[in-house]
């Protein structure tokens, strides 16, 4: 079971980050991942937002995932260099 602990110590994680470039990867299912660049926009009680970066002329999109998809690493953040 996952405390309500782990999901605040990963929020005020999130937080420090919020605004800078990130990549992030989206586990969609069988053996299937995306990989985008995004930046983190903000971390609420039960979900954070992500703007990916526009590619190939589209528009920018606006995605909110909850704190669990990074605990069952169905997302995946890490920082741009």
């Amino acid at each position: 079971m996952i405390s309500a602990k782990s999901f605040d110590k990963l929020r005020k994680k999130l937080d420090t980050i919020e605004g800078r470039p990130i990549v992030v990867t989206m586990r969609r299912g069988h053996k299937r991942a995306q990989v985008k660049r995004a930046t983190l926009v903000k971390t609420y009680p039960g979900v954070f937002t992500l703007r990916l970066y526009p590619q190939n002329g589209e528009e920018s999109t606006l995605l909110s995932f909850n704190y669990a998809d990074i605990l069952t690493k169905a997302v995946e953040i890490s920082l741009c260099s």
